[in-house]
């Protein structure tokens, strides 16, 4: 019975200490591929777009509980990317379409937007979930001062009173406030 207890904790202390190791090492190896493509994001500039990770993957239009965004673009450049200096102001276009059959009515429903790694920035739209509508909508935010590739998503915020409330849908991982990628902002 001792043995196997000995035993047992030796392959446990084994698993933890290897456990260990490889995770330094897989985010030591994380931390230099994130400084390696910052370094070819600075120096490659404008020809590094031909490699953006996601981009191909970024629909034409996107589904987001009820709200259907199409023809989104950044700074009036036909693109779903942006190229831009660490603080420079961004701006957005994109057309818009609200079902409202898909959602509760007299309820007011926020649509956010933020950048995957930093939160919600605003309010896209709001509605009370009783009449369709459409139309276009106009975003800017700066962008973050440390280099990089970001995407700006939107997400179903729920239908709450307030945006302080809405934003709490941001971090959770359920259907109805999964963040939809529109765009990649790359910072050099």
């Amino acid at each position: 019975m001792h043995l196997k207890r000995t035993i047992t904790i030796c392959m446990f202390l084994c698993n933890f200490v290897m456990g260990t190791l490889f995770a330094d090492s897989f985010k030591g190896r994380l931390i230099e591929e994130g400084e390696t493509l910052k370094r070819r994001l600075i120096e490659e500039g404008e020809n590094l777009k031909y490699s953006i990770p996601g981009l191909e993957l970024i629909a034409n239009e996107t589904q987001c509980k009820g709200l259907y965004l199409s023809c989104y673009e950044f700074n009036s450049t036909n693109q779903r990317y942006t190229i831009v200096h660490p603080g420079e102001k961004v701006s957005a276009h994109m057309k818009y379409k609200i079902d409202a059959d898909q959602l509760e009515s007299l309820h007011m429903h926020h649509f956010l937007y933020g950048l995957e790694t930093y939160g919600p920035i605003d309010c896209l739209t709001h509605t009370f979930g009783v009449m369709d509508s459409e139309g276009s909508l106009d975003i800017s935010f700066n962008a973050p001062e440390e280099p990089g590739i970001y995407q700006l998503c939107v997400c179903y915020g729920g239908n709450g009173i307030n945006f302080t409330r809405a934003t709490e849908a941001w971090n959770k991982d359920y259907d109805d406030s999964s963040k939809k990628i529109i765009g990649i902002l790359i910072v050099k």
